[in-house]
């Protein structure tokens, strides 16, 4: 299944959830580009695209279009939520590194 096709299996209230998640999207990344009206790098590019439609359904597609309470955010609206807080995927990798160690420590005590 791809993307298109996960959208086209929404039922209204999942339909609701992927638009909401869309438009804070552009939100996120519009008071990003307003912050930072130099960043070409993200200026005028859409991540909701014909390749992403066509690309294999992404796990937040597939858990909106079955709507059972899904906690899942769009790849595109993650990555723009972290854009605008100054988060860099090193940082992440960091952290999750991070706490991947405390986790063993804590099951090793």
């Amino acid at each position: 299944m791809n993307n298109f096709q996960g959208i086209s299996l929404m039922d209204p209230a999942g339909m609701e959830l992927f638009l909401e998640q869309v438009y804070l999207t552009g939100v996120n990344f519009g008071l990003y580009l307003s912050e930072h009206p130099d960043e070409e790098s993200v200026y005028g590019k859409s991540p909701f695209t014909l390749c992403w439609l066509r690309d294999c359904a992404e796990s937040a597609v597939c858990d909106i279009s079955n709507c059972v309470g899904s906690n899942s955010f769009l790849h595109a609206l993650s990555q723009a939520i972290l854009l605008q807080a100054g988060i860099s995927q090193e940082q992440i990798i960091q952290m999750v590194k991070e706490a991947a160690y405390e986790q063993e420590k804590r099951l090793i005590l």
